[in-house]
Parts: C-alpha cells; sequence; structure tokens
C-alpha cells in the first residue's frame, strides 16, 4: 500500500513538473542572429519581423532586418539579398494593416536607395517609393506607434522631419505626409511611444519636466 501511495505521488509529481517544463524554442537549433536585435514585431500569421545590428540570420546574408516564419526558419522571400535590407541599425518596427513595414533607425539607405532613418518596406519586402524619401528625420528613430486613424508617431533623437522642425517627436498621416502636430514636441530623447484607449499618447525617455509635465515621461493627445 505505501509503495502504490509513493509510486502514484512520484508519477504525479513527474507529470506536473513535465507540463510546467517549457518547450524547447523553435529557434535554439537554427542558428540565431550573429548582433543584437532591438525590434521584433508579429504579423497576422505568426512570422516574426526583427531590426537590430546584424548582418546574418541563421547563416544567411541579412543586413539588419529580417522575417522569421512561425518554426523559426528564415523566410526566404523577404529581402533575399545583402544589401536589401538598411545600412544601419533598426530600432523600431510598425507593422500596418496593409501589410507594410515600417521601419526607424539610424541608416541612410534601403535597399539601397536613399532613405533617412525612416523606412517601409511591403509585405513581400518590396521599398516603398514614397515613405521616408523626403519624410527624412534628421536623427534617430527609436519607437514607432500607429494610431487607429493610421497615423505614424515616430519618436527618438531628431530636430527636423522632413525638414521642419520637429524635436524628438512627429507624427505622419497615413499617406506619409507630415502633420502639424507635435512642433512643440519634447526637449529630451524619447525612448518608446505607447497608445492609451482613451486617444492618448505615453511618451517616455530622458526628458525634463515642465511646469506642466513630468520628467521622462509625458502623456499627449493623439493627432
Amino acid at each position: 500500500m505505501k509503495f502504490s501511495l509513493w509510486l502514484g505521488i512520484t508519477l504525479l509529481t513527474t507529470l506536473s513538473l513535465t507540463a510546467q517544463t517549457p518547450p524547447v524554442s523553435v529557434f535554439s537549433a537554427t542558428g540565431g542572429v550573429d548582433g543584437p536585435v532591438y525590434a521584433v514585431k508579429i504579423q497576422p500569421d505568426g512570422s516574426l519581423v526583427i531590426g537590430g545590428q546584424f548582418s546574418s540570420v541563421n547563416g544567411v546574408p541579412r543586413q539588419n532586418l529580417a522575417r522569421l516564419k512561425s518554426d523559426g526558419t528564415l523566410d526566404p522571400t523577404f529581402l533575399a539579398g545583402e544589401m536589401t535590407g538598411v545600412n544601419g541599425t533598426v530600432y523600431a518596427i510598425a507593422l500596418q494593416p496593409d501589410g507594410g513595414i515600417v521601419v526607424g533607425g539610424l541608416f541612410s539607405l534601403a535597399a539601397e536607395n536613399p532613405r533617412m532613418n525612416l523606412a517601409r518596406f511591403s509585405a513581400n519586402g518590396a521599398l516603398d517609393p514614397a515613405l521616408g524619401a523626403s519624410i527624412a528625420p534628421n536623427g534617430k528613430v527609436l519607437t514607432l506607434a500607429l494610431t487607429p486613424s493610421g497615423d505614424l508617431i515616430l519618436g527618438g533623437e531628431f530636430s527636423e522631419v522632413g525638414s521642419q522642425p520637429r524635436r524628438n517627436l512627429a507624427a505622419l498621416s497615413r499617406e506619409g505626409a507630415l502633420k502639424s502636430a507635435f512642433a512643440g514636441s519634447i526637449n529630451g530623447t524619447i525612448n518608446k511611444l505607447a497608445l492609451t484607449p482613451v486617444a492618448a499618447i505615453i511618451a517616455v525617455g530622458e526628458f525634463p519636466g515642465t511646469g506642466t509635465r513630468s520628467a521622462n515621461i509625458a502623456t499627449l493627445d493623439q493627432p
């Protein structure tokens, strides 16, 4: 009787531990990324778009931007060439409802075309000929957010967007035009943006407080 009870407890403990043990990562045997990854977004089909400062993924050349299938293997159809990504660091990625992939960072070329720190790729990896060609932030884009209306909010370390004054925070329309919002902006680095359910934007980073705004965290109205 004691043996049966001990055996039952042992089996239950083993099953419990087994159930709690996380599965082996699907990425553990694929080779990984040869440099830091700063941004990741999950597409509706489970694929992962990653950006950072790297030159290969799973041993295959990729220039700071790549897409992985849900099983952890590299998507060979997306940016399938050594120079089809961007020539600098990707810090932020935003996925648009139409499948567009917007990337922000510190770079001057995207798919070997002039793009200053902001670029948009289609779902199949083709570079958007419009976004980013003239709307060029003159410094790092560290974070991106999409509003329900389709506006693109960018934050980081810059003083101009499209040759217009925008200090570290800017808004672009769905079509990619610079909006008048945030002309005053924030006097310091914006590291991350988040949207609230009540149509507000939370910006966090390294910036001083003012008479109406706390240091390093701010709430702003969506444009």
